[in-house]
């Protein structure tokens, strides 16, 4: 799995030397941070955080916004045995974890209160899963922390999907919200880095490179990643 660096290794890292470099681990949700939020109430056009005016949402980059979204920002710990980091979990790719949009979650609730987490939130202790993340370079204290990319595991719907005949409406209408609608949106998280490409692309990515690199240049990402270097290795992760 690329860059499968175990959590322990990750933590004595500095995340300046990594920006918009992914990180996978096959790891299980430990816990909820409830001390946080788990949603806020969001502009429609932009990511932004809205505050109320005169009982009116505004929004500092598009005005007032009649009528409001919700978008999921709460973080998990989430462990690989070898050690527990934190990982602050953004609309949409949360929406994978959680198996619905916030905007959902929130109006089929009857009192929702950013501060009172749901079950399907707190259902998620336990949990499995690929994940694949960046290092949050916005934090200045504190150990470090992470920010969810995508669940990697999330095929599973796919390969359901393939199992149906070509032409069944379901599997095409399950394939554009579940799947489209996610990748169209990676780069809502400002300091990700740039879309990890399909398996088959990454394939013939890596034959394209074994044949235009001599072969004494060749090295595994791993074994680059935490050499004397750093910032040559950022570069190549982004690549």
């Amino acid at each position: 799995m690329r860059n499968r660096i175990p959590l322990a290794v990750l933590m004595q890292e500095k995340p300046e030397t990594h920006v918009g470099v992914r990180f996978t681990c096959d790891g299980t949700i430990q816990s909820i941070n409830t001390s946080r939020e788990w949603y806020y109430v969001s502009c429609t056009v932009c990511t932004s955080k809205l505050e109320i005016n005169e009982g009116v949402y505004q929004c500092s980059n598009h005005g007032p916004m009649p009528s409001p979204t919700y978008r999921y920002n709460f973080k998990v710990h989430i462990t690989d045995n070898t050690d527990i980091v934190m990982v602050t979990c953004f609309t949409p790719k949360a929406d994978t974890i959680v198996g619905t949009d916030c905007h959902t979650l929130v109006t089929s609730l009857t009192h929702p209160n950013p501060k009172e987490f749901p079950e399907k939130i707190t259902n998620l202790v336990g949990k499995k899963h690929i994940f694949q993340f960046h290092f949050n370079t916005t934090t200045k204290h504190g150990p470090p922390s992470f920010i969810l990319n995508e669940i990697l595991d999330k095929p599973t719907t796919q390969k359901h999907l393939e199992a149906k005949p070509s032409g069944s409406n379901s599997g095409n209408k399950s394939v554009k919200a579940v799947e489209y609608a996610a990748d169209a949106s990676q780069t809502d998280i400002s300091t990700s880095g740039a879309s990890t490409p399909p398996p088959t692309v990454m394939k013939q990515q890596m034959t394209s490179e074994k044949e235009t690199t001599p072969p004494d240049t060749q090295s595994s990402a791993k074994r680059v990643l935490f050499q004397a270097n750093p910032s040559d290795t950022k570069k190549t992760k982004q690549e």
